[in-house]
């Protein structure tokens, strides 16, 4: 029973033709890992795919915590994420120099507005390889897609994932998603190193 939330994360799927006029399906991978179980409870922490990566990087793993309440509960959710992004534009811009990416902080503080918690999530497999090997109780999983319709942009995030989900990773998560329009050809993998480095804690 303890393994049902991971593995019913794993399990999600939907048609690809559910919404109409899609024209891209940007996805957030993140890492899910069981902490703590006891009898039907357990607890977990889920940490963007990005920071896990740079976190391994940086041997910080101590620092992440059991999230409480999560994106759901944070009622000036606009106000923290785009403080916290703006920082990060800064030590951005310490560790690059002015370049073209910094544009993408502003964008990602735009898409908070397009934030949508959803049942279902599409499954990009879009990640390329993991620069971090995953604990045994841990699993890869798709949280999150960025999509364009003809009604405009929406960031869809698991509902059983934004209470776990924190405004650390939720700001990382929205960089990603932005830095695809300003990396054009870039793999994702380029994406999470730059994420990760923009938001390591070393």
């Amino acid at each position: 029973m303890k393994k049902f939330f991971v593995v019913g994360l794993l399990l999600l799927s939907i048609q690809a033709n559910a919404e109409g006029g899609v024209s891209g399906h940007d996805g957030g991978h993140g890492v899910v890992c069981e902490v703590f179980s006891q009898g039907l409870k357990s607890k977990y922490t889920v940490q963007l795919l990005d920071l896990f990566e740079q976190a391994s990087l940086d041997q910080s793993h101590s620092k992440l915590k059991v999230q409480s309440g999560g994106i759901t509960s944070i009622r000036n959710l606009p106000r923290v994420t785009c403080k916290l992004l703006a920082e990060k534009q800064a030590v951005a811009e310490k560790l690059f120099g002015h370049h073209r990416e910094l544009f993408a902080f502003n964008k990602a503080c735009s898409l908070v507005k397009a934030i949508k918690l959803t049942d279902y999530i599409y499954e990009t497999e879009d990640y390329g390889y993991l620069r971090a090997s995953l604990p045994k109780a841990c699993k890869l999983v798709q949280i999150a897609n960025r999509m364009v319709t003809p009604n405009g942009e929406s960031i869809s995030i698991d509902y059983r994932i934004a209470n776990y989900l924190g405004s650390r990773d939720l700001a990382a998560l929205l960089l990603h998603e932005a830095l695809h329009e300003y990396r054009g050809g870039q793999t994702t993998i380029e994406v999470r190193k730059y994420v990760g480095a923009v938001f390591s804690e070393k």
